[in-house]
């Protein structure tokens, strides 16, 4: 379910912050043996094409956007196995902030 908060006119307002940061990646269409077992029409949607390789970039850049400019005064930190880190530091170096990316082994 949806929450009530995340309307439309709330994703329409973040992305038209976020558009001219991200990569428009497409959509593709899987194919009918896929269709078939789902019993319904399935896309794919290429992400690794995305400026960071992946989808957190939008969330990212909207969450440095969305920010207080005192509060990223001292940078920004993140601590992820893999796509936040690398969407972290993709949008540090973006809005030239200081950062710490923490990565598991």
């Amino acid at each position: 379910m949806i929450p009530e908060e995340l309307s439309i006119h709330l994703i329409e307002e973040i992305y038209s912050k976020i558009k001219k940061l991200i990569n428009i990646t497409p959509l593709i269409k899987a194919n009918n043996f896929i269709d078939e077992i789902f019993n319904t029409n399935v896309f794919l949607k290429y992400e690794c094409f995305q400026k960071s390789g992946s989808f957190k970039a939008r969330g990212a850049i909207n969450n440095i956007l969305s920010s207080n400019k005192k509060d990223l005064e001292n940078g920004i930190t993140a601590v992820s196995a893999g796509n936040h880190a690398i969407a972290a530091s993709y949008v540090a170096n973006v809005f030239n902030l200081k950062n710490k990316i923490f990565l598991y082994e």
